[in-house]
């Protein structure tokens, strides 16, 4: 029995957004077992719900339809206070949508059109950011686990991603194979895709994912008070990652030297594994601290995000 397991969503799938996230936590599987019997209790408490969604409790819609706002925003509260205690890390990996058509989009098509086959399994790999996040939070848990001492057996849990989730699954291999010996050696059950309306640790993943996204779109737009639910959940320890523009430049610019779009791509993940987390997040820190906003507007959030203007 493998002795930790991460749990991942993602948010911004249907590519209309202006992010793209894959977010989730890392546990202990017993942690998890605990976990779950808690998220049961308060999940069926009054007014209960059969499976938790962010999305539905932000639109009051399905498991939430008829509800008031006020009575939605308890809930999330509620349930967000039971994940803290038996998590290891909130995972994060994120890229802004418009980015990565800008930068990657045309490197698709070029591939696309290449005669070499495995340019093209990529090119259709390519086509959303999943792929790229998907072996970006695998390799950096793995790295911030080894900086931290922590390693030991891991599982990957993600959601239900039909094709997509099947040709990322096929593609395990490939993340093993360029993983350092000390990483590797934990690496030792491919992702497992489950349902996130039974399995309560990917709610967990679906509720930080969609909540991750949202802080950095308030953000974006100058929002500065944290949303209560996401403060909730800010004492488990981040392990993020951020692609830029800048980031998604450098990664394509670099190992340019192969014979096929494959190889380039491969030799670029290759490098990625190998750059330590610290020195990732260092980097991310400093492009944030150089781009970061003045504020200028304070705005109220209710306990999911609803924004209003604060008049003085």
């Amino acid at each position: 029995m493998c002795v930790l397991q991460a749990a991942i969503d993602d948010s911004g799938s249907d590519l209309r957004g202006p992010l793209y996230v894959l977010g989730g936590y890392l546990a202990k599987a017993e942690e998890w077992a605990k976990f779950s019997d808690e998220w049961e209790v308060v999940r069926d408490a009054t007014p209960a719900i059969s499976y938790f969604k962010l999305s539905e409790a932000n639109r009051l819609e399905e498991q939430f339809k008829g509800w008031t706002r006020e009575d939605a925003d308890k809930k999330v509260l509620s349930l967000a206070k039971v994940i803290p205690p038996h998590v290891m890390y909130h995972l994060a990996s994120v890229v802004v949508q418009a980015d990565y058509d800008e930068i990657v989009m045309p490197f698709r098509q070029v591939i696309l059109a290449s005669n070499n086959q495995q340019d093209k399994t990529l090119g259709n790999l390519l086509k959303t950011p999943y792929f790229l996040l998907f072996y970006d939070i695998i390799t950096e848990c793995m790295k911030r686990l080894g900086e931290d001492g922590k390693l030991e057996e891991i599982e990957f849990y993600f959601d239900e991603q039909g094709v997509m989730g099947t040709r990322t699954r096929s593609l395990w291999d490939y993340v093993k194979r360029d993983a350092p010996p000390e990483l590797s050696r934990y690496m030792t059950n491919p992702p497992q895709f489950k349902d996130e309306k039974v399995f309560f640790p990917l709610q967990a993943a679906d509720m930080i994912a969609g909540l991750t996204a949202g802080r950095f779109i308030d953000m974006m737009n100058d929002v500065e008070p944290v949303r209560p639910a996401l403060y909730e959940l800010r004492t488990a320890k981040p392990s993020w990652s951020i692609w830029d523009k800048k980031r998604l430049q450098q990664f394509l610019e670099e190992h340019m030297d192969s014979h096929s779009e494959y190889e380039k791509f491969d030799g670029m993940m290759k490098q990625l594994i190998k750059v330590p987390h610290s020195i990732v997040k260092a980097r991310m820190d400093a492009e944030k601290a150089k781009k970061r906003p003045k504020r200028k507007t304070k705005k109220k959030l209710s306990a999911l995000g609803h924004v209003s203007d604060e008049t003085d």
